[in-house]
């Protein structure tokens, strides 16, 4: 499916769907119940606003590529290098920073997830406290990590997409076939500090735009970017909308963090558990992936397997697996996360990027980016520093009132059930 040639378009969607697919979608029902229905239309927002980000993200490599002959080959930091020569030699370092911090943040999120989705599975059969479950997929995961670079992955992003679109399919029937049984359901209790933190939710379900450069440089014609990047948010809202959607309108203000913990248990329900275990396991290593290359390059280890690469790789799953076990709240990290590092990378720093470029002559479209577009990208930029300011100062303070509140927090699950 792919070449030393590159990517097609159709991998390259296949790629960024399954890197988006999942990420946020466990908990996007509970997050339209903290902004009510007008939630939809951020959802929307974001959806637009993310797909455009990408899509002058695509642009801006274009640019380097047609001035500088170094990017015209293969390249494996793209989006550091926009970043340095839109703004200076120190902007790459804090691109490099974030991207790494967004990478384990979400290496942390699918460890906890994976643990959460594992432990209800197994219950019917013995109860294993879930931090135990935390420690015993990190050791599981570790030795797959030892394994491949990202390029050869394309089987995990194939495998990813399609677990996930199963479980999304799933979760909607199962939650349509709860409306003959509704009553009483209440949609109200939406505020500011719910609403953020919903807004952080939303961002970090259509928060891969991080990767795209990555994908961008590994196709085999990087001028059809833009046709892959429609293909892929096409599938997100198609993935999104229909769990999104029934999940509330079913569940109301009572929908769970995770809605797949109001699924009533059997056969079913396994078989959306059995999914959801192997997209996030898939997608954790694609996750973790990027930051052990460039650690590695750093270290001046070889590509080839070694031990050196299983010592650094080691090291990121033991570090993923320190902070899973401090704050064991997928829903927190997603918002901490979210609101914070990917927000940055995927709403602010495109648009800001793609003008700083264009305005230092490096592109011929000079002073012909019209008015409309450049307000769509002050848009962005503006609506990415409101969600991220808002949503990381009530996501810190939300993990501090869980250890101030319940000391205990550590020993319970991410819906406060003691297990």
């Amino acid at each position: 499916m792919t070449t030393s040639k590159g990517y097609s378009v159709w991998l390259a969607a296949v790629f960024i769907t399954s890197f988006m697919a999942g990420m946020g979608i466990l908990a996007m029902p509970h997050a339209l119940a903290g902004t009510g229905w007008y939630g939809l239309i951020l959802i929307t927002l974001a959806c637009v606003n993310a797909w455009y980000s990408s899509l002058i993200l695509g642009r801006s490599w274009v640019i380097l590529e047609e001035r500088w002959v170094e990017y015209r080959g293969k390249f494996r930091y793209p989006y550091p290098a926009i970043g340095e020569r839109a703004v200076g030699p120190w902007m790459r370092y804090v691109v490099t920073v974030s991207l790494h911090i967004t990478l384990m943040g979400i290496g942390v999120v699918y460890l906890l997830l994976s643990a959460q989705i594992v432990q209800s599975m197994t219950q019917i059969f013995f109860i294993l406290n879930y931090n135990y479950w935390i420690v015993i997929l990190a050791v599981i995961l570790c030795p797959l990590s030892w394994f491949g670079r990202i390029e050869e992955f394309w089987f995990a992003a194939v495998g990813a997409l399609t677990t996930a679109g199963l479980a999304c399919f799933s979760i909607f029937i199962s939650m349509a076939l709860k409306i003959p049984d509704m009553k009483d359901v209440h949609y109200g209790g939406a505020n500011f500090s719910s609403a953020s933190l919903a807004f952080g939710t939303i961002l970090f379900a259509y928060s891969a735009v991080y990767m795209f450069p990555t994908i961008q440089n590994d196709m085999k014609d990087r001028q059809q970017f833009k046709k892959a990047t429609i293909l892929s948010f096409i599938g997100i809202m198609i993935f999104y909308l229909p769990v999104i959607i029934t999940g509330y309108a079913v569940l109301g203000s009572a929908v769970p963090v995770n809605i797949l913990m109001a699924i009533d248990e059997g056969y079913f329900r396994s078989f959306i558990e059995a999914c959801l275990a192997l997209h996030i396991f898939l997608a954790f290593l694609l996750a973790i992936n990027p930051v052990a290359q460039e650690i590695e390059e750093v270290f001046k280890i070889k590509p080839n397997f070694n031990y050196k690469r299983c010592i650094i790789r080691s090291t990121i799953v033991t570090l993923i697996l320190v902070v899973a076990y401090t704050i064991p709240h997928f829903d927190k990290i997603l918002n901490l996360i979210g609101g914070s590092t990917m927000t940055l990378l995927s709403f602010i720093l495109p648009p800001l990027f793609y003008l700083l470029l264009v305005k230092k002559g490096l592109t011929d479209t000079k002073s012909d980016i019209p008015i409309h577009e450049r307000i769509f990208m002050y848009q962005i930029m503006i609506t990415g520093c409101i969600g991220a300011i808002t949503c990381t100062y009530f996501a810190v303070g939300d993990i501090i009132d869980t250890f101030i509140q319940d000391p205990s927090a550590e020993s319970k699950g991410d819906h406060g059930i003691p297990i």
